[in-house]
């Protein structure tokens, strides 16, 4: 029987809509709309009920300092301070003063190290990559010989692996004009030289140097990719600490008077300057 009354199709309830001479009203609520609202004022209900009991258990000796130093306006709890008086007008002034002094120091850092990063170049050594060169003051590195003797005949290229890169690219350059100056005596000589095939040894030290050369390149690349993301979050970076030194100044002038701002009612206000 359930299961023909199920067959039988039966229409949909539908609600009816906010009538056109009520529509300054607004929407007419749903059934929907009504359960969500019921729900709610039950929830808050029971919670006001909780309360009720838990403040009627509470001791009546129970004592802590926030009930004498803390109170509520509006639904807002608003909490004296420790030392139980305010600050002044100029110690805020001169707390602000010192905290545009500490932005524009961390700026001044940051856009120094931003200006290293740009201008740097990226070298492969032992140790991995690094940055070299660049404007501005980089780390310091301190290389412990035996004595004066062995201080005096230090070369730092050498020392930091520079000189074995340069090495290297004066190599390949050499390889690269051989093979250049072998192409073209190959294009003007009209017999083609012998067909001679590698040794294995050859072979082994080619595929070596290639699979090396391959290892730089990605490193490289990496390490470049890894520069080009310090760089966008150095630069973000200053332009949060530009932003804030302006906020601070615009406050410091702001309490002194010097510029106009808009007060705690809303209206805007600027400073009445001197006819001329």
């Amino acid at each position: 029987m359930s299961t023909m009354r199920n067959a039988v199709h039966r229409r949909n309830h539908q609600e009816r809509a906010q009538p056109q001479e009520r529509a300054k009203w607004g929407l007419l609520e749903k059934h929907k709309d009504y359960t969500l609202r019921a729900k709610a004022f039950a929830a808050k209900k029971t919670h006001l009920r909780h309360l009720r009991a838990k403040a009627s258990e509470r001791n009546p000796d129970e004592f802590a300092f926030s009930m004498v130093n803390a109170h509520t306006h509006k639904g807002v709890k608003i909490a004296d301070r420790k030392s139980g008086e305010s600050l002044s007008q100029d110690v805020v002034r001169l707390l602000k003063t010192q905290d545009a002094g500490y932005l524009r120091v961390m700026l001044g850092k940051v856009r120094r190290e931003r200006e290293r990063l740009e201008g740097g170049s990226i070298v492969l050594g032992k140790e991995g990559a690094r940055v070299v060169g660049g404007e501005g003051k980089g780390g310091k590195h301190t290389a412990f010989v035996e004595g004066s003797g062995e201080q005096e005949g230090l070369d730092v290229g050498e020392w930091f692996g520079v000189e074995e890169e340069k090495e290297a690219d004066a190599e390949d350059g050499v390889e690269q004009q051989l093979d250049d100056d072998a192409s073209d005596a190959s294009e003007n000589d009209p017999l083609p030289p012998s067909p001679s095939l590698p040794s294995r040894t050859a072979a082994l030290a080619a595929a070596t140097s290639l699979k090396s050369a391959q290892r730089d390149r990605k490193k490289r690349f990496h390490a470049q990719q890894v520069l080009e993301a310090r760089v966008r979050g150095l630069r973000a970076r200053e332009r949060e600490l530009a932003a804030a030194e302006r906020e601070v100044g615009m406050q410091r002038a702001r309490m002194g008077n010097a510029v106009g701002g808009v007060n705690r009612d809303g209206v805007k206000w600027k400073v009445r300057e001197r006819k001329r």
